[in-house]
């Protein structure tokens, strides 16, 4: 089973995380990639992470406080 790991956005992964796609189903649900990322530099509270599979890039999340929430 690979090993599952976060890392942080970097100038390294930041245009495969961009390119990176949800599922039709899955569109109103989440924003695409790179308004998160923007996201994270206008609101010091939420942090973006890239996903791996061991080396393998295969998803992105963000967390933090929305003060708007």
């Amino acid at each position: 089973m690979p090993a599952v790991h976060l890392q942080p956005v970097d100038a390294d992964s930041f245009y495969r995380v961009i390119k990176l796609k949800t599922r039709p189903e899955q569109k109103g649900f989440v924003a695409d990639n790179v308004f998160s990322i923007a996201e994270a530099k206008v609101h010091s509270t939420f942090v973006p992470l890239a996903i791996y599979a061991d080396q393998s890039l295969v998803g992105f999340t963000m967390y933090g406080f929305d003060p708007d929430a």
